[in-house]
This record gives structure tokens, C-alpha cells and sequence, in this order.
């Protein structure tokens, strides 16, 4: 099940992936290349799940949790600390579940993860049908933007989503 649900989804990013300047996977001699918008090989050090966490206003001392913004005048000033600790440690890509406004600044290559399961019906029994199809394809083009940016996307570890 989990190869023909990658299997789709390697189709659609395929499929979304053709126009100059956007990310790409290309064979070149036999192998098989990540390669950036202006074509050139690109490899993709990310980190998953970067969060500015609970909202300074939501955090209770009783409750310890992170809370980036307790520490920074605001959102952007806290993506920028953020942003350079992660270039400076040599990481190139923001990954996977990382909150909407980490992506919003489109400063670094990113991936999105597509919980699609619960959407069509976990287990996923035909992941390719057209009755799937029909609900996956609205689901990813709005998450998937247009941006040159986005590295791809990637269904979520098991079929449930």
C-alpha cells in the first residue's frame, strides 16, 4: 500500500514539476538527481516541524512548553534567528510539517506532507482510481502553491494520515 500511495504522489509532484524553475528529480546517467530551478543538482538538508510554538499569550508556567515568541519581538524576527542558526548548522530546507507561516516566507526550499488518507478513505484501497483522483487533486494543488520553492511533497508515514 505505501509504494502505490508514494507511487501517486511521486506522479502528481511529477506532473506539477515540468515548468523551468521549479524543483525537479532528473536522470542523468543512470541516476536519478534532485535538481533545483536553475537545473542544477541540490541536496536537501531539512529540518521537519519548525513551529514558533504556543502562542505567548496561551503559555502557563505549570505547563512547560516551547514558545519561540517568548523570546522575540515578534514572528519574523523569530523566523530570522531561526533561519540563520539553520544555514549556519548547514541545513537548506525547511521540512515537513512546519507551520504555514515558516512557509510563508519563502526564504528556503521547502517540502509540504499530504495527510491524504483521511481523506479518501483509510485504508487506501486504490489510491490511483479515478474516484480517489477526484478527491486527492483539490486537496493538493491549494497546498502546493506555485511557488519555485517547494521541493515536493510527501503522503504521511502510514495510510491513515
Amino acid at each position: 500500500m505505501r509504494r502505490l500511495a508514494s507511487a501517486v504522489l511521486l506522479l502528481l509532484l511529477a506532473a506539477n514539476s515540468a515548468s523551468a524553475g521549479f524543483f525537479q528529480v532528473k536522470q542523468d546517467k543512470g541516476v536519478w538527481w534532485l535538481v533545483d530551478g536553475a537545473g542544477k543538482p541540490f541536496f536537501s538538508a531539512g529540518i521537519n516541524v519548525i513551529s514558533s510554538g504556543r502562542d505567548p499569550k496561551d503559555v502557563k508556567a505549570e505547563i512547560p512548553e516551547y514558545c519561540g515568541l517568548c523570546f522575540y519581538k515578534d514572528h519574523d524576527a523569530w523566523w530570522k534567528a531561526i533561519s540563520g542558526r539553520m544555514r549556519k548548522w548547514g541545513f537548506n530546507t525547511v521540512g515537513g510539517w512546519s507551520e504555514k507561516k515558516v512557509l510563508a516566507h519563502h526564504e528556503m526550499p521547502y517540502v509540504i506532507s499530504l495527510d491524504l488518507g483521511r481523506y479518501v478513505g483509510a485504508p487506501w484501497i486504490d489510491v490511483g482510481s479515478k474516484e480517489s483522483l477526484a478527491i486527492i487533486r483539490p486537496l493538493v494543488e491549494p497546498l502546493a502553491g506555485n511557488s519555485s520553492g517547494r521541493q515536493g511533497r510527501f503522503g504521511s508515514s502510514d495510510a491513515t494520515g
